[in-house]
């Protein structure tokens, strides 16, 4: 069945944070590679609350 994505919220912009390279989610946190970060988005709170110091410019992959 083919059918199209309801938007149910937006968050951003965020400071410094230009791109958005790919997007997970691991059941509690969004997380999101933006160059030289990986950050981690309360989605409850639209909230960034961590984020990894590493170069993050492809996609992510969370496989539970």
């Amino acid at each position: 069945m083919k059918r199209m994505a309801e938007i149910i919220r937006e968050y951003g912009p965020f400071p410094g944070i230009e791109e958005v390279h790919g997007v997970s989610f691991d059941g509690r946190q969004v997380w999101f590679a933006s160059g030289e970060r990986l950050n981690a988005l309360d989605p409850d709170s639209g909230e960034l609350v961590g984020a990894l110091e590493i170069p993050a410019d492809a996609g992510t992959a969370f496989d539970g």
